[in-house]
């Protein structure tokens, strides 16, 4: 029984596409790494001057009572040359304070809230932002954009 060895030459062709092939796959992983997995570290340019100030908010005392002041602490944190306060006063206490100032024109609250139980109250001072925002409902239940009526102009994209 004899054993026969068959070498086979390559041929350079060959061997030079495989090799172009692991230098491209090498070069396509890396540019995966540097766009994707990297973070970016343009420098900016142009520096914005801190946010100071204080703002006021008034709402109603329940969960987005808490939800409110978690978020304002939050965004003090990032901005801490700004104060956010936070008025929880109850339900129908509330609405007829933001309704008195609403009406008389004062500034003690710089944003107020409301629900769709109560937003037909605050129509006359409430502004259609559909024209300079763009806003997707596609989330937001039917019934939740029913209740108490629609405030647009025109269709939700």
């Amino acid at each position: 029984m004899t054993i026969k060895v068959i070498f086979k030459r390559r041929n350079a062709i060959n061997t030079t596409a495989a090799a172009a092939v692991i230098i491209i796959v090498l070069i396509a992983a890396v540019g995966i790494y540097y766009f994707y997995v990297t973070p970016s570290a343009t420098p900016s340019t142009t520096s914005a001057a801190p946010l100071t100030g204080s703002i006021t908010i008034i709402t109603f005392t329940d969960p987005s009572n808490t939800w409110l002041k978690w978020a304002a602490t939050q965004f003090e944190g990032l901005h801490p040359g700004v104060t956010i306060n936070v008025v929880a006063q109850g339900f129908s206490q509330y609405a007829n304070t933001e309704a008195t100032s609403l009406q008389t024109g004062s500034n003690t609250y710089d944003i107020i809230t409301y629900t769709s139980t109560s937003a037909l109250r605050f129509l006359p001072w409430v502004v259609p932002l559909n024209n300079i925002i763009k806003l997707n409902s596609s989330d937001i239940p039917g019934p939740q954009l029913a209740f108490g009526g629609l405030y647009r102009t025109r269709p939700l994209a």
